[in-house]
C-alpha cells in the first residue's frame, strides 16, 4: 500500500513589501555582523538608515531587531521543508539536506548566536515541527518532548558546525547521522 506524502511547507509568498523590507534589513544586519559589531549596541534608527527604510516601516513589521533574524530563519526553514516535500524518502536524505542547509546559510545561523536569538528561533522551530507533526500524527506529550529536544539539537548542531568549520561536509553528515535521530523515528507513533 502506498503512503500519501503530505506537503509540510507553506507555499504562499509573503507580501512583496515585507519581502523587500526583510531583504534590506537583513542585508544591513548582515553587514553589521560582518563588521563584528556588538549586536546589543545596534539601534533601530541606525539599522533603518543602513537599510534605507523608514523607522515606521520597521515597526510596522517588527518589534525588535532580532525578529529580522528570526524571520530569515523561518524562511530558510520553510525552504528546507519545500526541498523535503520534493523528496520521496526525505528521512534517508535528512542528514545531507540539513548539513547543506546549515552550510549554505552559515552566516544566517551564525547571526542567531551573535544576536542571542537562539530561544525564539528554537521556539519557532518547535511550533513549526509541531504543525508538521499534527499533519502526520498526533501531538502526544512524548511527541511534544521529542520535537522540543529535536529542535534544540538542530540549533546546537548548527552552532557546532559553525565553530568547527575545519570539518568536512562528509564528516558533518556522518556526525549528524550518528548523533541526531531521523525525524520519522521520533515523531510518529509506532
Amino acid at each position: 500500500m502506498s503512503q500519501v506524502k503530505l506537503q509540510a511547507a507553506y507555499y504562499h509568498q509573503p507580501d512583496k513589501r515585507l519581502r523587500e523590507t526583510q531583504a534590506k534589513l537583513f542585508a544591513a544586519l548582515r553587514s553589521v555582523f560582518k563588521e563584528k559589531q556588538d549586536f546589543d549596541n545596534i539601534r533601530v534608527s541606525t539599522l533603518c538608515q543602513l537599510a534605507g527604510i523608514a523607522r515606521q516601516t520597521f515597526y510596522r513589521h517588527y518589534t525588535a531587531i532580532g525578529e529580522v533574524i528570526e524571520l530569515n530563519i523561518a524562511w530558510v526553514a520553510n525552504d528546507f521543508l519545500k526541498q523535503t516535500d520534493q523528496i520521496h524518502d526525505s528521512t534517508r536524505y535528512a542528514p545531507r539536506l540539513m548539513v547543506d542547509l546549515i552550510d549554505q546559510n552559515r552566516t544566517s545561523f551564525a547571526m542567531i548566536f551573535w544576536s542571542h536569538t537562539e530561544q525564539p528561533v528554537t521556539e519557532y522551530l518547535i511550533r513549526d515541527m509541531r504543525r508538521v507533526n499534527v499533519i502526520r500524527s498526533t501531538n502526544t506529550p512524548e511527541a511534544i518532548f521529542a520535537i522540543e529536544l529535536y529542535a534544540r539539537m538542530l540549533i546546537n548542531f548548527a552552532q557546532l558546525m559553525i565553530i568547527h568549520s575545519e570539518l568536512s561536509r562528509d564528516e558533518f553528515i556522518n556526525l549528524y547521522q550518528a548523533l541526531i535521530p531521523a525525524p520519522e523515528t521520533i515523531f510518529h507513533e509506532k
